[in-house]
C-alpha cells in the first residue's frame, strides 16, 4: 500500500510546477514518475476530493 508522498518538480513556460505522486518507497515513485513519462495522459479534470464512503452510504442500492 502506497504510505508516502513524494513531490515532483518540473518546468513548464518558464515556470516551476509540481504534483505530487503516491508510492510505498523512493524507488517505486522514480519507477512511477518513468511511467507517466511512457504513458501518462490527461483522462479529466478533478473536480472534487474526499472520502466517498460517507456521501454515498445512503445511496447504495439505489443507482
Amino acid at each position: 500500500m502506497a504510505d508516502k508522498t513524494f513531490l515532483i518538480d518540473y518546468e513548464w513556460l518558464g515556470k516551476t510546477l509540481s504534483c505530487h505522486l503516491h508510492a510505498g518507497e523512493w524507488d517505486q515513485a522514480e519507477e512511477q514518475l518513468d511511467a507517466l513519462r511512457a504513458t501518462g495522459r490527461i483522462v479529466g479534470e478533478l473536480v472534487m476530493e474526499g472520502e466517498a464512503a460517507p456521501m454515498m452510504t445512503d445511496r447504495i442500492g439505489t443507482c
